[in-house]
């Protein structure tokens, strides 16, 4: 089933990439547990059609020391891999837990308040980081915006398309976006928990607090969840 669906999204002309083969928690897997987590995704990926040597971390998690930091970094080189790094980050996979556990307990009674909600929220994180880059940059970089594979995202999508679209943002290629600068960019810093692209550079400039948006954070999209989808 999971290949069909790989190769569905391949046809239609989408990239497939690396994301490990199970998803670890960097911080948590030895280096040498990692590595080969992510070769067995990449020789059950490579034969899929579309499938491109981007990898992206878990959890945007890159190494907690610097040992396993350089070592993923020297096999991703080794395999000739790009790290598909993020500019624009969210918890959409948290709204979808919301989601989910409001249809279960049956209480949605308007299905637009959730898309609403879900727009509200991306829409929010998304100007934030980009006004973070233009702050520390000089420039609205091209971005790219992480979202995950739920039913949210099937719903709203494009709701979020539609009103993106209406700010004056266009949409690009991947690689397109991977040809800007900030591509070539390697924070120095250590870090455990990593904020994405814009988060980094934003750190490396000097900015301590801010990394997340206030939308990263569960307490309190469940509060605004509540209040505008179950009031």
């Amino acid at each position: 089933e999971g290949l069909k669906r790989l190769n569905t999204y391949a046809n239609a002309g989408h990239i497939i990439a690396n994301h490990t083969h199970d998803h670890p928690d960097f911080n948590q897997t030895n280096l040498k547990d990692y590595i080969d987590n992510f070769l067995t995704a990449d020789a059950q990926l490579s034969s899929l059609n579309n499938f491109k040597k981007f990898f992206r971390f878990p959890y945007l998690r890159e190494g907690d020391t610097q040992e396993k930091r350089d070592g993923m970094q020297d096999v991703l080189d080794k395999h000739g891999y790009f790290n598909a790094y993020i500019t624009l980050n969210n918890y959409d996979w948290y709204i979808e837990s919301l989601f989910q556990n409001a249809v279960k307990r049956g209480v949605i009674k308007e299905l637009d308040l959730v898309g609403e909600f879900y727009v509200k929220q991306l829409i929010s994180s998304i100007e934030y980081y980009d006004q973070l880059a233009t702050e520390h940059l000089g420039r609205s970089p091209k971005h790219v915006l992480l979202l995950h594979e739920n039913d949210v995202a099937a719903l709203f999508i494009g709701d979020l398309v539609k009103t993106l679209r209406k700010k004056g943002w266009e949409f690009i290629s991947l690689e397109d976006a991977y040809s800007d600068e900030i591509a070539k960019y390697q924070t120095p810093q250590l870090l455990k928990y990593n904020p994405g692209r814009i988060g980094e550079i934003a750190r490396d400039k000097g900015q301590e607090k801010g990394l997340w948006h206030h939308s990263l954070d569960e307490k309190y999209l469940k509060q605004q969840f509540d209040e505008m989808i179950l009031r």
